[in-house]
């Protein structure tokens, strides 16, 4: 604005209009001076605020009243004053609403002043107060001060300001301090964040490449689709990405191959070894049903006094061999039964870990590019804001203020605003710096 004085003739102006804008930042310093804690237990009543609150409404502008149909909220200052023949003096002063929206009236109870008008509180409490069979007599409300509202961006002082009725931008810009301006602002603390900006930006072209090689790996396509948003980011690397992350496929791809084909011989052998098994089950059975039947007639020989007690013995060695031989037939033919079942489970799990592990890839890239979008967000303003600050930056260069108040939902909104615009309390302003965005910047400006 004084570049534009100057190039307008009103040098010599300046100094009494911007006296003029810094009378509101008078009024919020010595305003700031009596806010209170965030529950005013007991009203305050000291000499020296009844003091400032004549003189600050001594020195409002002509007009400018607090509607009666503002919205009450956490840390407005309300002058509450009893006029009936009850004993109720003590209660006589200001009370701070608290960030839960209460006000607390000693000997009357806690009332909800949230988003309710002055008079809607009064109404609230007297029928609360009559409710009870008590006697209310005539007792007024008024906003000693509304709850501030904050700057921040390019202030010379960002923070938090009282808020008087009638404020614009220009007066919140005023009130804290004016636009910051610094003969530090170099052209190379520009190219510094440029430069770091370049580079976050080439991590996210390559994390955007990464992402569609994961996309292609779970849905096992062959070839990995072009993503629009690397294209119009990465209009020269988009190609080269795409082809070092389609290897990478392809050898993740042989690997897990490789891995598989493993994993199938080792069911194949399992399976013959299970068959090989059976088959010796099956003959080991019949050898030991023989040998038992010999057994039985050899027996009854040996109880005929036919043969002797070795040939006995030699039978009985013999059944007993042929049932360690079924015996060690079955726990072969189990072992080769748990080792099929083990290649199965890491056959499914190598499937399935594949399937977990690209999940698990994409969502942490789709993090980090979130992350890298709102920190090339904010880098590409600092740089503009260094490239304004150190005339860098063109004709193409200017300041933005934005308002974010919170909606009637409930739901906080930004809002474009200019030096004009009325703010409101609780509101707060932004300002920024701004330049004509280029292919990375409009993907940089999606993280805002």
């Amino acid at each position: 604005m004084i570049a534009w004085l100057r190039k307008s003739g009103f040098e010599t102006s300046r100094k009494p209009i911007f006296n003029a804008l810094l009378v509101p930042a008078a009024i919020a310093a010595s305003l700031a001076a009596g806010s209170g804690a965030a529950v005013a237990a007991e009203p305050e009543k000291t000499a020296s605020s009844e003091r400032m609150t004549g003189r600050a409404a001594d020195i409002q502008p002509a007009g400018t009243v607090v509607d009666e149909n503002y919205r009450l909220g956490g840390g407005d200052r309300l002058r509450i004053r009893f006029f009936d023949r009850y004993d109720r003096e003590d209660l006589n002063g200001e009370y701070v609403v608290a960030e839960s929206g209460q006000v607390r009236l000693p000997r009357i109870g806690v009332f909800d002043a949230r988003d309710k008008t002055t008079p809607e509180l009064e109404r609230e409490i007297r029928r609360n107060v009559e409710s009870r069979g008590e006697k209310l007599g005539y007792f007024s409300i008024d906003i000693a001060q509304c709850r501030p509202f904050y700057v921040t961006g390019l202030a010379n002082k960002p923070g938090s300001y009282p808020y008087l009725p009638g404020y614009t931008v220009l007066h919140a810009v005023s009130v804290a301090g004016g636009l910051y301006r610094t003969p530090l602002a170099s052209v190379a603390d520009s190219m510094r964040e440029k430069r770091i900006l370049n580079e976050t930006m080439d991590r996210l072209g390559e994390l955007m490449a990464r992402r569609a090689r994961l996309e292609a790996e779970r849905g096992n396509a062959d070839a990995i689709r072009m993503p629009k948003e690397l294209e119009e980011l990465e209009p020269v690397r988009a190609g080269e990405l795409i082809a070092s992350e389609t290897d990478l496929m392809r050898r993740a791809r042989e690997v897990t191959k490789r891995e598989k084909a493993g994993i199938e011989t080792a069911i194949q052998l399992a399976n013959s070894e299970i068959e090989s098994y059976r088959v010796e089950i099956t003959r080991t059975g019949k050898r030991v049903e023989e040998m038992a039947g010999i057994f039985d007639q050899l027996k009854t020989l040996h109880d005929q006094r036919v043969i002797n007690q070795q040939r006995l013995f030699e039978a009985t060695a013999a059944l007993d061999a042929a049932q360690r031989d079924r015996q060690v037939a079955f726990a072969g033919h189990a072992r080769a039964r748990a080792d099929l079942e083990k290649a199965q489970k890491e056959l499914s799990l190598l499937e399935l870990s594949a399937s977990v592990r690209i999940a698990g890839e994409i969502a942490s890239a789709d993090r980090e590019i979130i992350r890298l979008k709102a920190a090339a967000a904010q880098t590409r303003m600092l740089a503009s804001t260094l490239d304004t600050l150190s005339g860098q930056g063109g004709a193409g260069q200017a300041l933005t203020y934005r308002i974010m108040r919170r909606a009637k939902s409930g739901e906080l909104v930004f809002e474009q605003a200019s030096e004009t615009t009325p703010i409101m309390p609780g509101d707060v302003i932004e300002i920024q710096g701004q330049t004509g965005p280029g292919p990375r910047d409009q993907v940089a400006s999606l993280a805002r």
